[in-house]
């Protein structure tokens, strides 16, 4: 598995390769002016409570629910270690352009506790790197030491 960092203006995408080529987007310049605006309803392909295996799609690993910076917040799991998180936490400050390798709490959260039970969650799940959406990538080692006591 391969994942490749697209650095945006306002945020950050990847791509991730193995069988097929997956781009999981963090969000794309010129969305900023979309936060707090009412969206037209969507109806789901697919609800996940639980991880969901991604193995029929031909990629080895799972999406695994992580709510915290919003309650529909999901996190991509690879079968090497490797995570695409979003936001249930970023790197350094300043949107992640300053000290990007260091682990942060993201600016904001809906719910503090559930975004410790997800850095728990993913920690516990063997992530050893992640890909957040701003910054990164985070090695496991300083995402143990930074949430150490609060994750």
């Amino acid at each position: 598995m391969n994942i490749t960092q697209i650095k945006l203006s306002f945020s950050n995408a990847y791509l991730v390769r193995g069988h097929k080529t997956i781009l999981v987007d963090m969000g794309m310049p010129g969305e900023e002016d979309k936060i707090n605006r009412p969206f037209p309803a969507v109806t789901p392909d697919l609800l996940l409570d639980n991880a969901f295996d991604l193995n029929s799609f031909g990629v080895e690993g799972c999406i695994l629910p992580t709510p915290g910076h919003t309650a529909g917040s999901i996190a991509l799991l690879l079968a090497d270690g490797t995570a695409v998180v979003g936001d249930v936490m970023m790197g350094g400050v300043m949107g992640g352009a300053l000290f990007g390798a260091r682990p942060n709490y993201h600016y904001f959260a809906e719910d503090v506790t559930a975004v410790q039970s997800s850095i728990r969650s993913l920690l516990a799940a063997g992530v050893q790197t992640f890909y957040v959406g701003h910054g990164g990538p985070l090695r496991r080692a300083d995402v143990e030491k930074r949430f150490a006591g609060t994750a």
